[in-house]
C-alpha cells in the first residue's frame, strides 16, 4: 500500500511539473499562432516521453489520434 501511495505522489508531482511547463509555455507564447504553440507542446511532450522511457507506440498512437481528429474536424 505504501508503494501505491508513493507512486501516486510521484505521478502527481510529474503532472504538476508538466502543468507548470505548459503554463509557462502559454505565457511565453502570448498571442502567437496556435500552430506554433502546439508544435512547441508536442516537442516538449516528445522530449519528456523520451527521457522518461514512455513507450513510443503509445505516444505515436496518441499523436495519430490527434491528427485524425484534426483532419476530421477540417472535413
Amino acid at each position: 500500500m505504501t508503494k501505491d501511495i508513493e507512486e501516486t505522489r510521484e505521478r502527481r508531482a510529474q503532472q504538476q511539473k508538466v502543468e507548470a511547463a505548459v503554463d509557462e509555455l502559454m505565457e511565453l507564447m502570448g498571442d502567437k499562432e496556435v500552430n506554433i504553440g502546439i508544435s512547441a507542446l508536442l516537442s516538449y511532450l516528445c522530449t519528456l516521453a523520451y527521457k522518461t522511457g514512455y513507450p513510443r507506440d503509445k505516444l505515436i498512437a496518441y499523436i495519430t489520434t490527434l491528427y485524425e481528429m484534426h483532419e476530421k474536424k477540417k472535413s
